[in-house]
């Protein structure tokens, strides 16, 4: 598209998040089976063989570094909170990159978890996202999305007009990102999932001073 079309500060945000959804792609594929085929040109048709997971986060950091860069802060639309990529949402999941190095690279784990501190405080300095209370009337909206605490979600609800259950967290998203240990509405692991188990389970909590799980998501009432 020349600039007639787009704008190139536009351009640029689009080429943004689109780098930050291939990282963060190819961060599910490696939670999920470790070492992978790297593919990052668009243009290569040849298959790849595996490469050490390791390697290729240290391209998807560089490349999240690049769409930071250009990514806005926060959008005017309050429907993308969250559910658009931000520079926020790209410096978490480099953080989330460098503690997940951190356990494979056991030479370069001091520096890595120390970069990836960096990279959380980075995110804190954003000063636009923080830990809402812990209070009945504020639960549904935490874990319905788009909350002060979202950064980055996969957004799947029925409220928004999503309608059938084929979505890619269902097939690739696992622990510690999205995890499901029921078979409850097919065992899918999605956050559909974890919203209608949340909803059923957190109407159960007898005791406030206890530890309270809901759906797949553990917190500690004070």
């Amino acid at each position: 598209m020349n600039d007639e079309q787009i704008n190139p500060q536009e351009k640029a945000q689009l080429i943004g998040e689109a780098r930050f959804v291939r990282s963060y792609d190819y961060y599910c594929l490696i939670q999920t089976y470790g070492n992978v085929p790297f593919q990052f040109s668009p243009y290569e048709i040849d298959l790849k063989p595996k490469m050490d997971q390791v390697r290729i986060l240290d391209s998807c950091i560089a490349d999240l570094r690049r769409a930071a860069d250009v990514l806005p802060v926060a959008y005017n639309d309050p429907t993308y909170r969250a559910v658009r990529a931000t520079k926020g949402a790209a410096l978490t999941l480099i953080a989330h990159m460098y503690m997940w190095q951190a356990g494979f690279d056991k030479t370069r784990a001091d520096e890595l978890n120390r970069n990836a501190a960096d990279a959380c405080k980075a995110v804190m300095d954003l000063n636009i996202y923080k830990l809402l209370p812990y209070e009945e009337e504020l639960v549904q909206e935490i874990f319905k999305g788009r909350s002060e605490e979202g950064i980055w979600e996969i957004s799947m609800d029925v409220n928004y007009g999503n309608i059938t259950g084929n979505f890619i967290s269902q097939w690739v998203l696992h622990q510690p990102i999205i995890n499901s240990a029921t078979n409850v509405y097919g065992g899918l692991g999605s956050e559909i999932t974890i919203k209608r188990e949340y909803r059923t389970s957190c109407t159960r909590r007898a005791n406030p001073t206890s530890a309270s799980t809901c759906g797949s998501t553990t917190r500690t009432i004070p």
